[in-house]
């Protein structure tokens, strides 16, 4: 008998970094003719929220597979599965896997995942009422030094048995036609794992260049359906109905609260009030981006009641920046009234993010904290990020570390120094907290003072690291070959473009100069 699966991003990031078990295993559940879907989370961190280039391969992935969004499944049963979430001590899941853990059961479908809590926590099933799939305990790829190994859109397409793909930096798929061949030849495949773009293209998505040493380059761009929809509405006894898709500034997006035409037409005339405000905006500053934010009012029913009301699109909010914590930041510090809720109402919110049409280098965005120097790593064997957790009260702890892949030949990377703060400010759900942290001086590799954080304060080690951030875009795509701060709870929300800051020991940097 046929199976339902709904997979998670971490699937096909598995397959992109050499997991053969797991791509044999997709493949098979394709040829025996089940019901893959991919969940509305998952697709968003994998094309939504992913790197251009990333995302463009992993929606050739879906499409090529036949891999669709899953639906949205029985709104009764998804609130449900966020209710049971919630315990005395905490919760099942972090939020954003509780959003798969509801959208696979409300479609009766198993949840295939290789996040921990679906391999070992057996409340998934017996308290959530989630089907997981058998699959969730293969072995996950590593190298031999027991780390996971890179992840390589090239690696997946060559185990999935998918037709080899050249994509540039910016997301579009590169074929080259054969040497000497007119403009518009008919190209051949590119190799299977071939390098960058070929020369800059002479014209936009879908033309063809010039003449790059006798052949011919063709920049095609692959359909793009991604949802710029960021966050979105807690699940928290958050009733989510079918949604509408919109159009805005020429990008299409989903409000998923919406499901009939009154909700809808009020939301359409909200967006037509701030359409001439927000094009001259963007007109006058193309690095701007735009963040929506809409707001619902849901009235909660009595328990024995068997009607549930659904939301109630209230009103909306916008604020502008060059990446979207920018634009959160400065949406936080804009003055508002907002109606009340009153008793048995709830708000709820959900973001859409519209990207900038002309993004401004890492270089140009807000720290996290304040600048104090710029360094470079001490040689290329010590070009080694270190992961770090983030554990609420806890404060941060080391988990390992990154070795970075240098380009033979290429600049050595810059970044910016970060001045550590003595105390944290984050957020579990709306409750704010302090953490304070515990802040050391070391020596870096050129014999300079340096002021760090103590990830070892009271267990046995000696590991303290510096907060950097990338001085320019190479270093800024140099570091996304290691983790941000591994925060599922997004605890640490509050501090603007938090996810590009990375950490590296003192003995591995060498100050270039300071800046204050």
């Amino acid at each position: 008998m046929p199976r339902t699966i709904l997979i998670d991003a971490n699937v096909i990031d598995e397959i992109n970094r050499g997991n053969d078990k797991a791509a044999n295993a997709l493949l098979g559940m394709i040829r025996n003719g089940d019901k893959v879907y991919i969940s509305q989370q998952a697709y968003n961190e994998l094309i939504v929220n992913s790197l251009p280039r990333q995302a463009t391969a992993n929606r050739i992935v879906l499409e090529r597979l036949n891999i669709n969004l899953a639906p949205a499944g029985p709104m009764a049963t998804r609130v449900d599965v966020y209710s049971q979430n919630q315990t005395r001590t905490g919760s099942v899941l972090s939020e954003p896997d509780s959003l798969v853990a509801a959208q696979a059961r409300a479609n009766g479908a198993e949840l295939w995942s290789f996040d921990g809590p679906y391999r070992t926590n057996a409340a998934v099933t017996n308290r959530l009422g989630v089907q997981v799939a058998p699959e969730c305990r293969l072995s996950l790829a590593e190298t031999g030094s027991g780390l996971p190994p890179q992840a390589d859109y090239r690696v997946g397409h060559r185990l999935l048995g998918l037709p080899p793909v050249e994509i540039n930096i910016s997301g579009q798929v590169v074929r080259r036609g054969p040497p000497g061949s007119p403009p518009g030849a008919p190209g051949t495949p590119p190799a299977a794992f071939g390098g960058g773009g070929g020369g800059t293209p002479a014209s936009g998505r879908g033309g063809t260049s010039a003449s790059n040493r006798g052949g011919t380059t063709a920049v095609v761009g692959v359909a793009d359906n991604r949802l710029p929809q960021v966050g979105g509405p807690s699940p928290r006894g958050t009733a989510i109905g079918g949604g509408i898709q919109l159009a805005f500034q020429g990008i299409n997006f989903v409000l998923n609260l919406i499901n009939d035409s009154i909700q809808e037409q009020r939301v359409r005339e909200a967006l037509a009030q701030i359409e001439p405000s927000i094009n001259r905006e963007r007109a006058a500053n193309r690095s701007l981006g735009v963040l929506l934010i809409f707001y619902f009012h849901q009235t909660e029913a009595p328990p024995e009641s068997l009607i549930r009301p659904g939301a109630v699109f209230s009103h909306l909010e916008n604020a502008t920046g060059r990446s979207l914590d920018e634009a959160r930041s400065n949406w936080a510090r804009q003055p508002a009234l907002r109606p009340g809720t009153g008793p048995n109402r709830r708000t709820s919110t959900q973001e859409i993010w519209i990207p900038p049409v002309q993004p401004v280098g890492v270089a140009a965005l807000r720290t996290p904290f304040p600048p104090s120097a710029v360094g470079t790593f001490a040689s290329g064997a010590a070009s080694k990020l270190q992961d770090v957790e983030w554990g609420g009260v806890t404060g941060f702890d080391d988990e390992g570390e990154t070795t970075l892949q240098l380009r033979a030949g290429s600049t050595p990377p810059e970044f910016v120094i970060l001045r550590p703060p003595a105390v944290i400010h984050w957020f579990n759900g709306t409750a704010r907290y302090n953490t304070d942290i515990p802040l050391v001086t070391r020596t870096t590799s050129d014999g300079s003072d340096l002021t760090v954080v103590d990830l070892d304060p009271w267990m046995p080690g000696n590991v303290s690291a510096a907060m950097v951030f990338a001085a320019d875009d190479a270093t800024d795509h140099l570091f996304v070959q290691g983790p941000p701060n591994h925060d599922n709870l997004n605890q640490l929300r509050g501090y603007v473009n938090i996810g590009k800051l990375r950490w590296v020991r003192p003995e591995y940097i060498c100050i270039l100069r300071r800046l204050q």
